[in-house]
């Protein structure tokens, strides 16, 4: 009886504990959000979950963890992205997942058994060609990977300056909703209102014009908005 007592008291604690972390997975050339992505992360059970809308949410106890998604078409892997978290602390974890082009351009979803070469054939002077042109490949996929990954950084950093420049230009009252979309990283607007000791329709109107200007980006769920830095 005491063991058992125990056991859930220890199964309560870690479920108390937890944390959610959370996310959009986007496509590295477009930065808008990819559909039908598969993402794994290694807690122990491991979890997997198919991302139809681009949103994905994982409940993880403390902990270091890696998050791995991946995108497929034809049944060949096309886009991937690794990223690691460490949960320390619960409550609610946010990590957007960035999907670049795989290394492993063509790797199946469904693996079959590779048949066993012949010794004849690991030796031949056309194997020797395979190897190089399949070596090279890997090469420049490589190569492309890390400047792509570095120009985006580029355009990251270029965008959170621009970012910084324009509420310069801004109203008071606009700098402040803004600095608290920053704070918060998403938002809704009904949420929005109540830190702001304004009117519905002058909150309306600053998103509106923030909206406008492209600093932030208004996203339709259900009844109401969620708010985030453009």
């Amino acid at each position: 009886m005491l063991r058992k007592t125990l056991f859930f008291v220890l199964l309560l604690a870690s479920v108390s504990l937890a944390a959610t972390v959370h996310g959009i997975i986007y496509e590295w050339s477009t930065l808008e959000p990819l559909e039908d992505s598969i993402v794994y992360v290694n807690s122990t059970p491991a979890q997997q979950l198919v991302s139809r809308d681009g949103n994905y949410s994982f409940e993880l106890p403390m902990g270091n963890y890696e998050i791995v998604a991946r995108y497929y078409e034809n049944n060949s892997l096309a886009l991937e992205t690794t990223e690691s978290i460490t949960i320390g602390t619960e409550g609610r974890y946010l990590l957007d997942l960035i999907m670049f082009p795989a290394l492993d351009l063509g790797e199946p979803l469904f693996n079959e058994t590779w048949p066993d070469l012949d010794e004849q054939y690991l030796y031949s002077r056309q194997d020797d060609w395979s190897s190089i042109i399949f070596l090279s490949v890997i090469l420049a996929a490589v190569i492309l990977f890390f400047a792509v990954k570095i120009g985006l950084k580029s355009r990251v950093e270029q965008r959170q300056e621009t970012q910084e420049e324009r509420p310069k230009r801004l109203s008071k009252e606009a700098r402040q909703v803004l600095e608290i979309i920053q704070k918060e990283q998403r938002t809704t607007q009904k949420e929005l209102r109540k830190k702001l000791p304004w009117s519905e329709a002058k909150v309306s109107l600053i998103v509106a014009d923030l909206e406008e200007r492209g600093l932030i980006k208004k996203i339709k769920k259900g009844r109401g908005n969620i708010l985030k830095i453009d």
